[in-house]
C-alpha cells in the first residue's frame, strides 16, 4: 500500500498556513501531520511528526528560513519547498536556498490581493512541487560540491570546442547542477546557451551567482536579442521570451521570440534546440538535465536526427528523473552520465 506523503507547513502567517493545509486535505495520496510558525517551533514539529517534506517560509520570526534551512540540510537533511514572495529580495533568498539544497520553491500569494486566481496557481503549484517530491531522487545524494574559488589557471581547447554551441536544459535540481558544472570548467569552450525553469524574476540574480563561481575566462550574462554568440560566454534565457539561435552570416545569434508558452514553459527548451537542428549544416551538443516534465524531449529528438551529440543526467544522478527521461525514452538521448560525466565531458582536453 502506497503511503501518503506526510506534509509539514513552516510559516509565520496563520493565514498561509490555513491555505496550505486547505490544499494538502483536498488531494489525494498526501497529508499534513504539522505546522509551525516559526523555525524554533518547527525543530519540535519535525522531531515529533517526522514529516516526509516541509513547506519553509522565507521570512521569518526568531530566525529566517534560509538560517533554518541550512541547520537542516546539515542536521536533518529533508526536502524542502521554499514558499517565497516575487520580489527581487526574495529573489535573491530563493536562490541561495536552492543553493543551499531546498529541492523548489513556489510564490506565495499577496496577502493583500488573494482572489480566487491566484489561489488557483498557488494551489496548482504547490501540489505539482509536493508530487515531485514523491518521485525525487533526494535521498540519494547530498548537496553537490562546487569550487568556492574561481579558476584563473591555463585554458586549453576544450574537445567540445569543435561544435558550433552548446545547448542546455534543466529544470527541478537545475541550479545547483549549473552551479557544478560551470564552477568545474577549466577549458576553453563554445557559446553555451541555457534554458532554466525559473521565474523571470529570479534570472538576473542567477546569472550574477554563477559569474561568482564561473572561472576568470568564462562570461555569464542574460541573452539579449540579436546578439552575438562568443566563444567562452554562456547565455541564460530570460524567461519572458524563448531563446532561439539563428545564423546571421557566418555567425550565429541570439534571438528572443515572444509566443505562448510551450510544455508549460517560457522559455521552452524545444524552441532551443529545434533552432539548432535548424541549422543542419554545424555541429551542435544537446544537453538535459533535472527536471520535472518533459520539455525539452521534442527538440532534442529533432536535434539528434541532425548528428548532433546528446546527453542526458542519469536517472541515479538526477533529483528529478522527468526531463531526462522523456527525452531518453523518445530516443534523443545517445548517452546517459552522471553529472561528474557530463562536467568531464566539457573538460575533456582537445
Amino acid at each position: 500500500m502506497i503511503q501518503d506523503l506526510k506534509v509539514g507547513i513552516v510559516d509565520d502567517s496563520p493565514l498561509i498556513r490555513q491555505i496550505i493545509q486547505s490544499v494538502v486535505d483536498e488531494t489525494p495520496g498526501m497529508r499534513v501531520v504539522g505546522q509551525a510558525g516559526d523555525p524554533f517551533e518547527a525543530r519540535e514539529m519535525i522531531k515529533a511528526k517526522n514529516p516526509d517534506v516541509i513547506t519553509l517560509d522565507v521570512e521569518m520570526p526568531r530566525m529566517n528560513g534560509l538560517e533554518f534551512l541550512e541547520k537542516i540540510m546539515k542536521l536533518r537533511p529533508m526536502p524542502v519547498v521554499m514558499v517565497s514572495t516575487l520580489t527581487q529580495r526574495g529573489a535573491d533568498v530563493t536562490l541561495r536556498a536552492l543553493e543551499f539544497g531546498a529541492v523548489d520553491y513556489i510564490a506565495k500569494p499577496d496577502n493583500q490581493a488573494i482572489g480566487a486566481e491566484s489561489l488557483k496557481i498557488f494551489s496548482s503549484a504547490l501540489v505539482s512541487k509536493l508530487n515531485m517530491v514523491k518521485g525525487s531522487n533526494f535521498a540519494a545524494h547530498g548537496r553537490l560540491q562546487h569550487n568556492q574559488s574561481r579558476y584563473a589557471g591555463q585554458v586549453a581547447n576544450a574537445a567540445v570546442k569543435q561544435y558550433a554551441c552548446i545547448g542546455i536544459a534543466s529544470s527541478t535540481g537545475g541550479i545547483e547542477r549549473l552551479r557544478y558544472l560551470i564552477s568545474n570548467i577549466r577549458m576553453a569552450l563554445p557559446p553555451i546557451l541555457i534554458v532554466q525553469h525559473i521565474n523571470h524574476i529570479y534570472v538576473q540574480n542567477l546569472v550574477e551567482r554563477l559569474q561568482e563561481l564561473a572561472p576568470a575566462h568564462i562570461t555569464v550574462k542574460a541573452a539579449t536579442h540579436r546578439e552575438a554568440l562568443q566563444p567562452n560566454h554562456i547565455y541564460i534565457a530570460d524567461n519572458q521570451r524563448h531563446l532561439q539561435v539563428r545564423q546571421l552570416g557566418n555567425e550565429l545569434h541570439a534571438y528572443l521570440l515572444q509566443a505562448p508558452a510551450r510544455n508549460g514553459f517560457v522559455a521552452s527548451a524545444d524552441y532551443l534546440f529545434e533552432s539548432l537542428a535548424a541549422l543542419d549544416s554545424l555541429p551542435f551538443m544537446g544537453v538535459v538535465l533535472s527536471g520535472m516534465g518533459n520539455d525539452g524531449a521534442a527538440g532534442l529528438q529533432m536535434l539528434r536526427k541532425q548528428g548532433a551529440r546528446t546527453l542526458g543526467e542519469n536517472e541515479k544522478s538526477c533529483l528529478v528523473y522527468g526531463m531526462p527521461k522523456a527525452a531518453f525514452e523518445a530516443g534523443a538521448i545517445e548517452q546517459e552520465l552522471s553529472l561528474e560525466q557530463i562536467s568531464a565531458v566539457l573538460n575533456q582536453p582537445a
